[in-house]
């Protein structure tokens, strides 16, 4: 027990600080130790061969290429080296941005409590309980009519664009997808996907297999997880879809982040195991061209955190939530009593709210935490999203968006697009009907 509670007073230590004092410096956020990382863009009729002799011209200085997906490379080059301008104003180049690197902002507060029940989770069924403040009753997702057409179906895979999963946790190790094209540990790429041994998804972060490493760099990927999936049993929490499956796509530590062409590597990853849906709980001020380009041409729905800054997004963007592509769905949050957050972002550009304060989740070595953020906010309507599919396994990414938005519970109050908070029956009835 002082083994727990040690490792959950310095996480909300870790947690408070990084929302205080951001991680990276916005002007120096995509510099590695001896690199400077970029991504380039081809325009969309340049052939390869025509992207060869590209490559070949500007690998005057000791320049490595990795390619991305849709038309995006990775280009790495010695410090100092002055020939990006240069690129820049080659017409077969479309545009290059820095890899930027991504972090993640949260305002975590919070406490576990001494017994771990469904009660504590209002975001799933608020009857008026007492989570910090007492709850509004039917505050909530309206999880439990929702799931008399469906817990979710095994089927449906989910990626969590993250940090890593503690994927051994007693409440979500039975929802960790499983590669069955893979063999465990031969050292042998068997799916021929260019990853070998990718049993449980991929760790672009650390370039292995390993999708958990240790507590505190991939506590936030864990929370998230929790919230999705966790199995419905006899302990400790239930997911928003307890019968689906979770991808890990590990490309950030919770305490250092990770850079955009890992993150657009991941995506291509989701895809090509054929993911619909994937949750983003991070944001940056950058606007990340090369990420757009991804996320967009994906045929992926993103379920996107706002952001913990209790800023007006129209006046101060954050992305991606704000990028203004239809596969996106930009989530702010919500206390037990129905109010907007005081950390949560808000705007037209921010389109539902969730529940976002005082959340029940799982955390690595089988704890359980109840902490607070626009993180916490996406995974419900991720979640959401999860159960939708398993309803209707061929929706696509821009539909099942518009019908998420199109079924929320108004009220003028709230200061978002759809001016309302998701519902999670109204969606599955929507569908059904």
């Amino acid at each position: 027990m002082k083994k727990t509670n040690f490792f959950i007073s310095l996480l909300l230590c870790i947690f408070l600080i990084s929302s205080i004092f951001p991680v990276y410096a916005e002007d120096n956020c995509y510099k590695s130790v001896d690199k400077e990382r970029f991504i380039v863009k081809y325009k969309d009729d340049i052939s390869n061969i025509e992207k060869q002799e590209i490559r070949t011209k500007y690998n005057k200085s000791n320049v490595s290429f990795k390619d991305l997906d849709e038309g995006l490379e990775l280009w790495e080059l010695d410090n100092g080296d002055d020939s990006i301008t240069e690129i820049q104003k080659n017409p077969a180049i479309e545009f290059v941005q820095p890899d930027y690197k991504l972090a993640i902002y949260n305002e975590n507060q919070g406490t576990v409590p001494s017994d771990l029940y469904f009660s504590y989770q209002w975001g799933l069924s608020n009857t008026g309980q007492t989570i910090g403040i007492t709850g509004t009753p039917g505050v909530d997702i309206d999880a439990t009519r929702a799931w008399q057409f469906t817990k979710g179906d095994s089927s449906v895979v989910v990626g969590v664009l993250d940090s890593g999963i503690d994927i051994n946790h007693p409440d979500i190790k039975d929802n960790i997808y499983i590669n069955m094209d893979e063999v465990p540990d031969n050292g042998v790429d068997d799916d021929n996907n260019g990853y070998i041994d990718d049993i449980n998804g991929w760790d672009f972060y650390n370039k292995d297999k390993m999708v958990y490493d240790e507590f505190y760099e991939d506590i936030h990927g864990t929370l998230v997880s929790g919230i999705i999936a966790a199995t419905s049993d006899t302990q400790g929490m239930c997911g928003v879809a307890p019968n689906i499956k979770i991808l890990p796509l590990k490309f950030m530590s919770t305490i250092d982040g990770g850079y955009t062409s890992d993150a657009i590597n991941a995506i291509k990853y989701a895809k090509s195991m054929g993911v619909k849906i994937i949750n983003c709980s991070w944001t940056e001020r950058n606007y990340n061209k090369a990420l757009k380009v991804a996320m967009q041409k994906s045929k992926i729905l993103f379920i996107c955190a706002a952001g913990n800054y209790g800023l007006d997004v129209e006046v101060t963007p954050f992305y991606p939530a704000c990028f203004n592509i239809p596969n996106v769905i930009s989530v702010g949050a919500i206390d037990n009593q129905g109010k907007l957050a005081s950390f949560s972002n808000f705007g037209t550009d921010v389109d539902v709210l969730a529940p976002g304060v005082n959340i029940l989740s799982i955390i690595p070595d089988g704890g359980y935490l109840i902490s607070g953020g626009t993180s916490l906010a996406a995974p419900f309507v991720t979640g959401i999203a999860a159960l939708a599919q398993s309803l209707d396994r061929d929706i696509k990414e821009n539909k099942l968006s518009k019908i998420i938005k199109k079924c929320v519970v108004r009220d003028d109050t709230y200061p978002v697009r759809t001016k309302g908070r998701v519902n999670a029956y109204n969606v599955l009835e929507d569908i059904i009907n």
